[in-house]
């Protein structure tokens, strides 16, 4: 891929020759490291971290990061083996620059970039299920997501990014594009018309073509993989908001390995009273009937989406009690989700939350409960395993004084037994955060997983973080710390 290379070097000269005078004006220069120390249940010790640098100029940036594997003491210091137990030492690096021009302004990336929003549903685009009853936020983003490496982000494929925003008849506008050393290429054009500072629309198209191969274990059995193949994929995304009424209404069609069009929709809707609100969503791929049964959608990392439909609601109200503003919701889930080889093989599941939510200016507090994984319907093979049902209480307190700011949260599972001979599960978490925003500011966090199984503790696990940033005129300091006990 030696031409790949050369076309991102000639393609952000080219970009750097038009960005104007002193497109390398120094600004800021931005030292990150983060290091977790382990010790396992043998009491032996491990390191992993990453650690790198990000310069700021005027109209571009340049970053280089060391990720560093899982790695025994030994191995962490040996750095001519350049190996760990967690694989090898990997580097992520990365450049973009800026081009203004009279009514439009240009972006080129390149490096190991991460791409999020559409790509992130084109790679799933079943919603994530209501995870508390008391959500406040309805937000969403519209068009391709791009970003240089950070010193916590995975290693990604090298890749090439441009884009642009512009108006067109007063129209804000924005273009974006990428090609990635394996093949994959992306567009995507979006626009958002205001009504008003907190009323506006937002609509994108989005396709590409992508590399898909299933060779898996589980499409193997089923006689469905198939060798690796350029295949397209492409949505359509539209939203509305206002104050008492939000809305989003997605759709996507993927080309699969089958000769069939796979069709998913994805909808969700707010209405805001004064003292009420309602959220509602719904998913559904339609063309499941005709995709083969095992296997409904093929996302663009090849993953192997099951689940066909979901409906969600979450009524919430909300009122006062002196200087508390109190909110009340609950929230109900059904999931129908493949679970067998053989058509009819499917199951419905349900998760049931409530809970509340109290603030003040200072100081707040939540409560959560939630059943999970309740078998409303369907057939479940007896050679299939089903997610477990459980039950979950969780709360979380919160203050802030000042510049300083702390929480607490904890969380108990319980599993009941799957029969009279079985065990009973349980699960608890808890954790702590102290952030202080002085003139050194740091932040101290900690927490600590207990497994249980008849009321005996099986495995135990504790960790603490400490991270502090030092910020000057043209240099910052960000260094965060963990250390992790697993028994």
């Amino acid at each position: 891929m030696k031409f790949f290379h050369k076309l991102i070097f000639i393609v952000l000269l080219s970009g750097l020759a038009f960005a104007g005078e002193k497109p390398f004006n120094f600004k800021r220069l931005d030292f990150s490291s983060s290091f977790n120390f382990q010790q396992d249940a043998k009491q032996k010790n491990y390191i992993s971290g990453n650690s790198g640098i990000k310069a700021n100029f005027s109209k571009a940036e340049v970053c280089g990061y060391i990720n560093i594997p899982r790695s025994s003491f030994g191995q962490f210091f040996n750095f001519s083996a350049f190996t760990g137990e967690g694989g090898e030492y990997k580097f992520k690096y990365g450049i973009s620059c800026s081009i203004p021009a009279e009514k439009a302004v240009f972006q080129l990336k390149a490096g190991m970039l991460s791409f999020s929003r559409v790509i992130s549903r084109l790679k799933n685009p079943v919603p994530s299920s209501l995870s508390s009853a008391t959500v406040k936020s309805f937000s969403w983003s519209s068009g391709l997501g791009v970003s240089l490496p950070s010193v916590s982000s995975s290693v990604q494929p090298l890749s090439l990014y441009a884009g642009s925003s512009f108006s067109l008849a007063n129209i804000p506008c924005r273009f974006y594009s990428f090609v990635t050393q394996d093949g994959n290429c992306f567009v995507s054009g979006a626009s958002k018309i205001k009504f008003s500072s907190r009323s506006f629309m937002e609509f994108s198209l989005n396709s590409g073509s992508f590399f898909l191969e299933g060779k898996t274990s589980s499409l193997q059995k089923c006689g469905l993989d198939f060798e690796k193949k350029r295949y397209f994929a492409g949505s359509i995304e539209f939203s509305f908001q206002m104050p008492c009424f939000k809305t989003l209404v997605m759709a996507g069609i993927h080309e699969s390995p089958w000769k069939i069009k796979s069709i998913w929709i994805n909808s969700a809707c707010r209405i805001v009273f004064p003292f009420f609100l309602v959220d509602v969503k719904y998913f559904a791929i339609p063309t499941s009937c005709v995709s083969p049964y095992q296997i409904p959608l093929i996302g663009i990392s090849s993953s192997q989406i099951k689940i066909v439909e979901q409906g969600e609601i979450n009524p919430q109200i909300m009122f006062s009690l002196g200087k508390f503003n109190v909110r009340l919701g609950a929230g109900l889930t059904q999931t129908w989700k493949v679970l067998g080889e053989k058509e009819g093989e499917t199951v419905s599941l349900l998760k049931i939350n409530s809970g509340f939510l109290g603030e003040s200016d200072y100081f707040s507090f939540k409560g959560n409960l939630c059943v999970n994984n309740i078998i409303a319907a369907g057939y479940v093979p007896s050679s299939v395993s089903v997610p477990e049902k459980y039950y979950e209480i969780s709360s979380g307190f919160y203050g802030k004084i000042k510049k300083h700011s702390w929480s607490f949260t904890s969380s108990h599972r319980q599993y009941p037994p799957l029969s009279e001979t079985s065990f009973v599960k349980q699960k608890i978490s808890l954790n702590g955060n102290f952030s202080f925003r002085g003139k050194f500011p740091f932040t101290l966090g900690s927490g600590s997983d207990f497994i249980l199984k008849n009321g005996l503790m099986e495995n135990f696990s504790a960790d603490m973080t400490f991270s502090f940033f030092i910020q000057k005129k043209h240099f910052k300091l960000n260094v965060k710390t963990g250390f992790k006990i697993s028994r």
